[in-house]
């Protein structure tokens, strides 16, 4: 699963909510199972800890501060399950009560971003309007199809867990990010990636 969507994401256009499509897709069927997922399955324990570990830091960089590091593996992944169920909570409010997200103002818009790790401080309102309500498509919507029409079973933790790695990484490689380091690192693996295709076309 990680090769899988790692590859995925040198994906040509999988970026912003056209990466998400991709790679939600790729990996419809680790979420979407013909049996029920297991305990451990549910509670991301198949997921490597380095996943899990970074996706808290992630999760705990808006309080501007983060101990994972004096943290034993299971207070770590307890916190992300406890912001997934959060989350869930609110997506599935959002969507059964049919909320407009265009009513949102600056202020939640940001904060409901900002908890699903949505695009980055620079985007705007638009930007993330369309990223919540893709959000909201992707880990809601489909899978309630998927389920009432083909009898699939939902890890909505793993599927949102997968998505908001996505968007961190998203957020990271927009240009407008104030992560120069990594944005730079990213530019430069597309940038040889152009050499080698120049270079082979010579």
């Amino acid at each position: 699963m990680g090769l899988q969507a790692a590859s995925l994401l040198v994906t040509p256009g999988a970026e912003k909510t056209n990466g998400a499509d991709i790679i939600m897709d790729a990996l419809r069927s680790e979420y979407l199972t013909e049996s029920p997922p297991t305990p451990e399955v549910l509670r991301l324990n198949t997921v490597p800890k380095p996943i899990v570990k970074g996706l808290s830091q992630c999760i705990e960089a808006k309080s501007g501060a983060s101990f994972d590091f004096i943290l034993p593996s299971f207070l770590i992944r307890g916190r992300v399950m406890n912001h997934l169920k959060k989350i869930s909570d609110a997506d599935d409010f959002l969507v059964k009560e049919g909320v407009d997200l265009t009513t949102l103002n600056t202020e939640l818009l940001t904060e409901a971003c900002r908890d699903r790790l949505i695009g980055g401080p620079r985007r705007t309102d638009e930007e993330m309007k369309v990223g919540l309500e893709r959000w909201l498509e992707l880990v809601v919507t489909q899978p309630e199809i998927a389920v009432k029409t083909k009898g699939l079973h939902y890890n909505g933790n793993l599927a949102r867990a997968t998505l908001m790695c996505y968007n961190a990484l998203d957020g990271v490689r927009d240009m407008r990010s104030a992560s120069y380091l990594p944005r730079l690192l990213f530019q430069g693996q597309i940038g040889n990636e152009d050499y080698e295709t120049e270079s082979s076309s010579t």
